[in-house]
């Protein structure tokens, strides 16, 4: 057992690969809060990504990671994505090489301006991870599992990773 911490990346703080996944934007979701999405289309090209700085007391173990979206149609068909990472330390490469890629996928999404969030299975890193590493994150749509949820009101809102730590204090 090692203590848990986690940390959010808003759609405002994703890159995203400008075609397939517009830049994020700010929209009011049902007349409600105003926030920071991203809309991507159903390809295999739809790429979204973030980087983080880890702690000093980060285990460089797996990470978990929970995908929060918004459907604003009333559609309740699936959603597929595929996450990876790469652990790159002080003077190390960073490149196009990702860990094996973990499935992210939602059977039926809940629709109608309803919160979805889903988590990963444990999430391996390409690289030698070691606690103050860069970590780059990377989802992409598995469009090829034919998801089936319409893209173009499909509201990404975020990513959240859940890690483990060496010690409580950093």
């Amino acid at each position: 057992y090692r203590p848990k911490k986690s940390v959010w990346f808003g759609a405002g703080a994703l890159s995203t690969d400008g075609t397939q996944c517009a830049a994020p934007a700010e929209v009011t979701i049902n007349s409600g809060p105003k926030l920071w999405t991203v809309i991507c289309t159903e390809n295999d090209a739809a790429t979204m990504y973030w980087s983080w700085k880890s702690p000093d007391n980060w285990d460089a173990g797996t990470f978990t990671v929970d995908h929060v979206y918004i459907q604003t149609a009333a559609d309740t068909g699936s959603m597929l994505g595929e996450l990876s990472a790469q652990c790159r330390g002080n003077g190390e490469t960073v490149n196009n090489t990702f860990g094996s890629v973990v499935e992210l996928d939602d059977a039926a999404v809940t629709g109608s301006n309803k919160n979805d969030m889903i988590t990963s299975a444990a999430i391996t890193a390409d690289g030698t991870c070691a606690a103050g590493d860069m970590v780059y994150f990377r989802w992409q749509y598995d469009a090829t599992g034919n998801p089936t949820t319409a893209a173009a009101t499909l509201n990404h809102v975020g990513f959240r990773v859940e890690y483990s730590v060496t010690s409580r204090s950093q």
